[in-house]
């Protein structure tokens, strides 16, 4: 009668002559009938059955895990990747299967088979994260932002934490926002913005002035009053007034009587 070892495979006979067949004990498996020695499962995997005839026993570790152990006898040895990083294959068999979270994306977990975009509202602009960041005020921040965006010319934002563009708030008439501004600013003296969602204000025309900030529109120059580009001085009394010519935030008049104090006016 044969001995069993030479009968049954998932065994082993250590010794010569010995009439005792082990069973291949977990993390091992021996598919040859009367083998001396069980083979031992490979890095990347376990194999959690004892007496395992076949290699097709071996279970490969989860995406977000890896093991270079040969012969591993439980999932518990496959080890998780580390907080910001991720690993989406199965059967990693070393450390370096770990990739570090890509920018826009985040885990504070461990053993991940892929990293978290970030929300809306936040970013991420580091590989390796374990968190995103709120969005910076001025700017706006979509899902899986790796920087914020900034809020468009001739609107703005002081807010954090924005998701879309239509969040940030557009500038009033006689205001105005550059790209990326966190408030609104008002026209200098000088010019106007009669529209409101405008990045810049226009100087006042020829023929016009404007002393305050902040408005829509520019004064007309007083009737009679030449266009002139040289300064003028102008007397308090029996004054034609001249304005400067393309938008200057001042205006001049010239008077008649030269005995009076002369007063120069500045319109800010």
């Amino acid at each position: 009668m044969l001995h069993s070892c030479f009968v049954r495979s998932g065994s082993f006979q250590a010794e010569t002559g010995s009439l005792q067949c082990n069973p291949c004990p977990a993390g091992t498996f021996s598919p040859t009938k009367g083998s001396t020695a069980c083979q031992s499962c490979a890095a990347g995997g376990f194999c959690e059955e004892v007496g395992a005839s076949s290699a097709s026993v071996f279970k490969l570790c989860p995406p977000g895990t890896w093991s270079d152990t040969i012969g591993l006898d439980r999932s518990e040895g496959c080890h998780p990747c580390g907080e910001g990083t991720y690993q989406p294959i199965t059967g990693a068999s070393s450390s370096s299967s770990c990739l570090a979270c890509p920018a826009g994306t985040a885990s504070a977990a461990l053993g991940v088979q892929f990293c978290s975009r970030c929300p809306g509202g936040s970013y991420q602009n580091m590989t390796g994260g374990t968190a995103c960041f709120p969005c910076t005020a001025g700017g706006y921040c979509p899902e899986g932002a790796a920087a914020p965006l900034p809020c468009k010319q001739g609107t703005y934002s002081d807010a954090l934490g924005l998701s879309s563009p239509t969040q940030c708030t557009p500038a009033e008439p006689g205001f105005y926002a550059t790209t990326g501004s966190t408030e609104q600013k008002p026209c200098s003296p000088g010019t106007r913005q009669p529209e409101p969602k405008m990045g810049q204000c226009d100087p006042c025309d020829a023929g016009t002035f404007q002393e305050a900030a902040g408005q829509q529109t520019c004064k007309t120059c007083p009737l009679g009053a030449p266009l002139c580009t040289e300064p003028t001085i102008c007397h308090t009394h029996l004054a034609l007034s001249v304005c400067l010519p393309l938008g200057q935030a001042q205006y001049r008049a010239r008077c008649t009587l030269p005995t009076i104090p002369a007063i120069l006016y500045h319109a800010y």
